[in-house]
């Protein structure tokens, strides 16, 4: 009996299955990032990739499951990187070779593809008054995870102002709130979304806010041992626009760090999306980063290949 080729519904059905789910994983990866993998709900996966929570159980059992697919295809885009490399290798300084090669071509395409941050890092003050963004001062110093006043922690002049990937620390008094803000690079129509957390019954808590240069004050919260949503919709922004996060002690100096990782997203017709249809997207703790041009040291051969071998499948386990 002859085989029936699939008609071209079912194509068209397959190819949008895949591309759903490699937009589920996206978003998974995103959040895992933004929150830590603990921290990630299906529902909240769902929402992200546009997905009815039911339809997404049907392709995933649950977190697990897509942690594990996670895996396997960051393992596959290591296997192909590799492959064209080590096609010809017939001696370990061969193989070497053959990675340090890879790595080299890795950061090559990395510079290539490097553009300027839309990210700032800054202190000032929030006028509650004239609801503004009185000043904006960035912060002096980079220690490699995290932008504070200075080399120790707290320092002397700013205090315990710091912002890190994930959150950070207001400063000692209303005139050091820390601020993240996003210079828009284009013009567009953009969406924030961010969960802030508190999470310290001691002391009184923080302020936190949203301020747009363009449109002024997008939203503000105050929390003590609690989270809230801070999200905006519909943000028409300039290139040169300005979006600043703040945060700020509440009334006292008292256990005021906190976490925010906003991501903004581009939305409407107008959006700039990628091949695969996504949106352009600016992700804070993703994104976060050292002073323009600081680039991280390169790792040496044998620091390179203990990386392959645990992405190699002898060092894949998944429970």
């Amino acid at each position: 009996m002859p085989t029936r080729k699939p008609s071209g519904r079912r194509r068209a059905s397959q190819a949008r299955s895949k591309a759903t789910v490699e937009r589920i994983l996206d978003s998974a990866a995103a959040l895992i990032v933004e929150k830590g993998a603990d921290g990630v709900t299906m529902t909240e996966i769902a929402r992200r990739s546009n997905v009815v929570v039911g339809s997404l159980y049907q392709y995933f059992a649950d977190k697990s499951a897509i942690n594990r697919a996670l895996l396997v295809r960051h393992h596959e885009e290591v296997r192909r990187m590799l492959q064209g490399y080590l096609s010809n290798v017939g001696t370990f300084n061969d193989f070497m070779a053959a990675i340090e090669a890879a790595a080299a071509n890795g950061l090559e395409e990395a510079a290539i593809k490097k553009t300027p941050s839309a990210w700032q890092y800054g202190y000032g003050e929030f006028e509650e008054a004239a609801k503004q963004v009185k000043n904006f001062l960035t912060l002096p110093y980079f220690n490699g995870e995290a932008w504070q006043g200075g080399k120790a922690w707290p320092d002397e002049k700013l205090g315990w102002a710091q912002l890190t990937p994930m959150g950070g620390h207001a400063g000692n008094d209303l005139q050091h709130a820390v601020i993240r803000r996003w210079v828009a690079p284009l013009n567009g129509t953009v969406a924030i979304e961010g969960t802030i957390k508190h999470e310290h019954k001691e002391g009184d808590g923080i302020r936190a806010c949203i301020y747009s240069s363009r449109k002024g004050l997008l939203g503000n919260w105050v929390l003590h041992d609690q989270k809230a949503e801070a999200k905006v919709e519909n943000l028409e922004v300039k290139q040169g626009d300005t979006v600043d996060f703040v945060v700020s002690i509440h009334q006292s100096l008292n256990n005021n760090d906190f976490l925010w990782a906003p991501v903004i997203r581009m939305v409407g017709p107008t959006a700039i999306r990628d091949a695969n249809g996504y949106a352009r997207e600016w992700n804070a703790a993703k994104e976060f980063a050292g002073p323009p041009g600081e680039e991280r040291k390169p790792l040496t051969a044998w620091e390179q290949y203990a990386q392959v071998l645990l992405l190699s499948n002898e060092f894949l386990f998944v429970d």
